[in-house]
């Protein structure tokens, strides 16, 4: 599998220090993961030509940067764990992603 985002774009993006280096090393293959199943396939992720879909790339920062705030839980009282409630992405990657899953209706 190729990667989504390079761990340096990443760290730029979540402006990490060295400190969380091991942290980002250990997310980043999960939201990889969680994006490529909550699509559907591999296949979704790359358009006609092969190419990433650029929303792709920007669900992929964006679950990370909600997964980095919430490290060590929600931060606030009434703030929804949406892990707790069986998403296996928050709100934003997946309203980045949904034009390319495929629902289907058993």
């Amino acid at each position: 599998m190729a990667e989504i985002i390079t761990a340096e774009e990443a760290k730029e993006h979540l402006r990490l220090d060295d400190d969380d280096t091991a942290w980002l090393t250990m997310a980043l293959p999960p939201v990889r993961n969680a994006i490529v199943l909550w699509c559907g396939s591999e296949s979704r992720l790359h358009d006609a030509d092969g190419d990433l879909h650029e929303c792709v790339r920007l669900a992929a920062l964006v679950e990370l940067s909600r997964q980095y705030i919430q490290r060590e839980g929600p931060q606030q009282k009434n703030q929804v764990d949406w892990f707790m409630q069986g998403y296996s992405l928050g709100p934003g990657a997946t309203a980045l992603l949904q034009p390319l899953r495929k629902p289907t209706v058993a």
